[in-house]
């Protein structure tokens, strides 16, 4: 994609649920990340992939992450099983190989609270209408983590992660 002449590459990342967190980013490839769209919203299956298929083809993401579900033995809770059958929905519509997965602890490991803090992407339930924004925080996590795994986007690893003082010169 471009913009104004500059190369770009435009993430939307999912975090599904009966709460679904979305985040899309551009990511320059000379300059700094640019927030384009982010939502959390609650919704059964159909309105929550109606509303994934509108933001796709408004947006036109060249990758989408999304949390990948794991259900783990010996959980001693009952799982919602609503972002499985969001996540099989969304590989029925835009094939498996077309979306990254990444799982929560990969997600939560490498973009934690302070990350999100340094990156001025701290964002609160009031902005969203919400009692938290704990989806879409998690989705700006596996939007960071594949910037930074994948795209080695400097920007945002020398903004997110800098070098201390001593280790500048």
């Amino acid at each position: 994609m471009t913009t104004s002449g500059e190369l770009f590459t435009r993430v939307m990342s999912i975090d599904a649920g009966q709460s679904t967190g979305v985040a899309i980013i551009d990511y320059p490839n000379n300059g700094p990340m640019q927030v384009v769209h982010l939502d959390q919203f609650v919704g059964s299956l159909s309105p929550t992939v109606e509303e994934l298929l509108w933001l796709n083809f408004s947006y036109q993401p060249g990758v989408i992450a999304a949390e990948r579900f794991d259900l783990r033995p010996g959980n001693k809770f009952l799982a919602d099983l609503t972002t499985v059958e969001v996540n099989g929905t969304l590989k029925y519509l835009w094939g498996d190989d077309n979306i990254v997965w990444q799982t929560p602890a990969q997600a939560k490991t490498l973009v934690n609270d302070m990350i999100l803090k340094r990156l001025d992407l701290w964002v609160t339930g009031k902005q969203f209408g919400q009692p938290d924004a704990d989806d879409v925080r998690d989705a700006l996590r596996h939007n960071i983590r594949y910037a930074v795994q994948e795209l080695k986007h400097r920007p945002t690893i020398e903004e997110g992660w800098p070098k201390p003082a001593e280790e500048e010169d």
